[in-house]
């Protein structure tokens, strides 16, 4: 019997040399994979002075020190220059590096067409108090919020923010001051008054290229999240607005008027909740996706301010004093946008 194994076992080597040299070869055949080089794309060629900046970034301010709207207005009656009524904006005249080195006028990257963004106001029927969303001024770093009430009563943080910043503050927006009345809700329409926006050229981008937003921002609202969550789902779907002071969401279009879906949403979640006695709001960043890849004519990224949802205005405005988007809204610092 051992012989008839043996003998079995001699007539399968050379079977069996086959299927390993299929499994494992001669390593004189081997390519690392370090020393393979991939056949790139090639990239679509542009006569614009600077077109090959992969990064563009923004300061929304209008400081003369690194600000991308120096001379943006503050008035109830700004000097536009953005997209047309009801829609009212300051374009961005300045640019820079991601390192914050400015960009020299005449050399803006050709594949980014331009950044806009809303501003309340008279002119603005979308939002006409000029309070709601602005730069701000001088007095705004001074105003308070009123935090608690806690075991020691009530006390009170700045919640101002410093003079130039692009600033949106919900007890502006939100209540109702007889005179201009509340903005209005948003949908990511070119109608919206309150949004940031920008435009791509994919001309002058390779088709398979996609871009990666950095937001720098800051978030408070006056009621925290709920402990139940649930209570921000409608009938299985999630619905912020349910559970959320105010709400802002992004949206990836083919054109400026074009109205669709939300793309991502932005905020919710806060970083600050007054009635939590939660205070010291810090500087977010938020990353966001853009696949434009997978569609040639996806050329503008808008944010807007869709909705606000206070359980009582009446607490909105005696907590939150004066201009105070820090009690309960938003401060918006840099965006920047990478090829990638």
């Amino acid at each position: 019997m051992s012989s008839t194994i043996l003998k079995m076992k001699l007539a399968l080597l050379p079977f069996a040399g086959i299927a390993l040299s299929g499994c494992f070869s001669d390593s004189s055949t081997v390519v690392p994979i370090a020393t393979t080089t991939p056949t790139a794309s090639p990239s679509p060629t542009s006569t614009a002075s600077g077109s090959a900046a992969r990064a563009v970034k923004f300061f929304l301010n209008n400081t003369s020190t690194n600000g991308s709207f120096v001379g943006a207005g503050n008035s109830a009656q700004p000097t536009v220059d953005g997209d047309g009524p009801p829609a009212f904006g300051f374009r961005a005249t300045r640019y820079y590096n991601p390192d914050g080195t400015e960009i020299p006028q005449g050399t803006f990257p050709a594949w980014m067409t331009f950044l806009e963004i809303g501003i309340s106001g008279a002119q603005n029927t979308a939002a006409a108090n000029p309070d709601c969303a602005r730069f701000s001024v001088g007095d705004d770093a001074n105003n308070n919020c009123y935090l608690g009430p806690g075991s020691s009563g009530w006390t009170y943080s700045k919640c101002g923010v410093s003079t130039g910043t692009f600033r949106v503050s919900e007890v502006d927006c939100s209540v109702n001051n007889g005179s201009s009345g509340t903005a209005a809700a948003g949908t990511g329409a070119y109608t919206d008054g309150i949004y940031i926006r920008a435009g791509f050229d994919r001309t002058q981008m390779d088709p398979t290229e996609n871009i990666l937003v950095v937001l720098e921002y800051a978030s408070a609202a006056l009621d925290p999240a709920p402990a139940n969550p649930l209570t921000c789902f409608s009938n299985g779907t999630f619905s912020p607005e349910l559970c959320s002071d105010f709400t802002w969401r992004s949206y990836l279009k083919h054109s400026v008027t074009e109205v669709l879906q939300p793309y991502l949403l932005v905020v919710p979640p806060m970083q600050a909740a007054v009635t939590s006695q939660v205070s010291g709001v810090n500087l977010a960043t938020k990353q966001i996706f853009l696949p434009v890849a997978s569609d040639s004519g996806l050329r503008i990224f808008q944010m807007s301010r869709t909705q606000s949802s206070f359980p009582s205005l009446t607490t909105l405005s005696s907590r939150c004093q004066g201009s105070s988007p820090l009690c309960a809204g938003m401060v918006f610092y840099s965006i920047t946008f990478f090829r990638m």
